[in-house]
């Protein structure tokens, strides 16, 4: 079964971003979406994090530390968007990562 996250965070600066990236990527090897500043949707088909295991760490990431939103989302998901200005493939990721419809 695959786990969902929605990440709200409201000061990463750009090296904690690309830390954050790296542990996604390569320690836990989850796929991620983030087009929008401070957002991120996580997708663990392999179950191999959990929502208190993102919080600690971005706890462990940034200084000053801020606020941290971690939400794991269950069941269907719904969804609506706008592509970033001049991009087409903004949301190419959803469908097959976060909501599963191309039978992942």
């Amino acid at each position: 079964m695959k786990r969902r996250f929605v990440v709200a965070d409201n000061a990463m600066s750009d090296e904690q971003e690309k830390q954050f990236i790296a542990w996604l990527r390569d320690e836990v090897r989850v796929g991620w979406w983030h087009y929008l500043k401070g957002f991120w949707l996580i997708a663990d088909r392999y179950e191999r994090i959990s929502a208190t295991a993102i919080r600690d760490k971005l706890k462990m990431i940034k200084s000053p530390l801020g606020a941290i939103l971690v939400m794991e989302i269950h069941d269907d998901i719904t969804w609506a968007g706008v592509h970033l200005p001049g991009r087409t493939d903004t949301f190419d990721w959803l469908p097959r990562q976060w909501t599963g419809e191309n039978g992942d």
